[in-house]
């Protein structure tokens, strides 16, 4: 994506720079939904309680934290604004598996590291 809006940029303005990704993800959904849908990093468990719950999205959250610090290093230098776009959704994650860690201990009363369920 970094490198189509690259050369969109030399194309047409340079505002319009962003709309060039939005669009190519949009057609993406359009052309191949299903491929989205059918190669998830972490697989849906369905849980009785509570805690299992909290569990279990603590888990796929460190699963999208892998997969999002191994894209990064993947895009490098070679495609900085790609790099950058997945250290930013990195870090949000990374919010989101510490805020799962919180729940889980205020839930269960036992103290838990994002990176300890697994």
């Amino acid at each position: 994506i970094g490198v189509i809006e690259t050369f969109g940029g030399y194309y047409i303005s340079s505002a319009y720079v962003d709309a060039i990704a939005f669009i190519i993800l949009i057609g993406v959904l359009l052309i191949r939904p299903q491929g989205l849908l059918t190669r998830s990093h972490s697989q849906y468990v369905e849980s009785d309680s509570l805690v299992d719950m909290i569990k279990e999205n603590l888990i796929a959250e460190r699963i999208a934290i892998d997969s999002y610090m191994e894209m990064a290093r993947w895009f490098g230098e070679n495609d900085p604004t790609s790099r950058r776009l997945m250290e930013r959704i990195l870090e949000q994650e990374e919010e989101h598996a510490e805020d799962m860690a919180t729940l889980l201990e205020t839930v269960d009363g036992r103290s838990a590291s994002p990176a300890e369920v697994h």
